[in-house]
């Protein structure tokens, strides 16, 4: 199936729901951000969960600021990366330039990032209360400063 996020063409009761590799946080507003968690909420049975696997906010800061360009070969390619960090918006934003057989393609990209409590906060306004610790890895290690990922696992209230 195909569809927008933002209009959820499901129906039924769903026991689980994921979103991985930063899925979520691309919307231009947060209030689009909240209403796919409230849908999906929605559309989850009581008891059911939601595991949200989104960037640390945290990390991702910290390596904008050491490390805001980096050029990386892929196969033949050039894969050419510039980040800056917009903390009025919370958003990191990425240019991205990749050079290969003399050709050149530029995309943009814009995630917004969430610290844990605006995480939870979200999640428990839409009917989700927190199951277990936040992940800073997919080992299971706790979240840090230092934790490229912030893994929230969350379950239906009701």
């Amino acid at each position: 199936m195909r569809a927008d996020m933002r209009r959820l063409p499901a129906r039924g009761r769903f026991r689980l729901a994921v979103s991985l590799f930063t899925s979520f946080g691309y919307f231009q507003n947060e209030a689009e951000d909240f209403r796919l968690i409230a849908d999906v909420s929605e559309l989850l049975e009581p008891g059911g969960f939601l595991v949200l696997d989104l960037p640390n906010r945290d990390f991702v800061v910290h390596q904008v600021g050491i490390e805001p360009v980096t050029t990386r070969t892929v196969g033949r390619m050039q894969v050419h990366e510039a980040r800056t960090f917009d903390s009025g918006i919370s958003r990191v934003v990425k240019q991205i330039t990749i050079t290969h057989g003399g050709e050149t393609a530029q995309f943009r990209e814009s995630v917004r990032l969430y610290r844990p409590d605006q995480l939870r906060a979200m999640t428990q306004a839409a009917g989700l209360e927190p199951f277990g610790s936040l992940w800073g890895d997919y080992e299971g290690g706790d979240l840090r400063s230092d934790s490229p990922r912030m893994v929230y696992f969350g379950r239906k209230v009701g």
